[in-house]
């Protein structure tokens, strides 16, 4: 298992473990700054392998739509922003 799958899959359950807290819960707010590191990580790791070639990786465990939509909400990352077309 390489870092990225490794991080993948930590971030499942860091997602899951966010369900079983309500968002005003210390728990809660700790373990979604853990998931926002673990994203960071992950999105810096996929920066640096990246050569101009096919390395893409698919995500195998975690939701990382889901994941980004919480980031999001939270305010630990920005709403990508779409271009809109006429």
């Amino acid at each position: 298992m390489n870092q990225l799958e490794k991080l993948d899959n930590s971030m499942k359950q860091l997602y899951l473990d966010l369900t079983k807290y309500s968002e005003d819960d210390l728990e809660y707010k700790k373990t979604l700054s853990t998931l926002n590191q673990q994203y960071q990580m992950c999105k810096l790791l996929l920066a640096l392998g990246n050569d101009g070639k096919n390395n893409t990786y698919y995500f195998k465990y975690s939701d990382i739509g889901a994941i980004e939509t919480i980031l999001t909400s939270a305010g630990y990352i920005e709403q990508s922003k779409k271009s809109s077309t006429r």
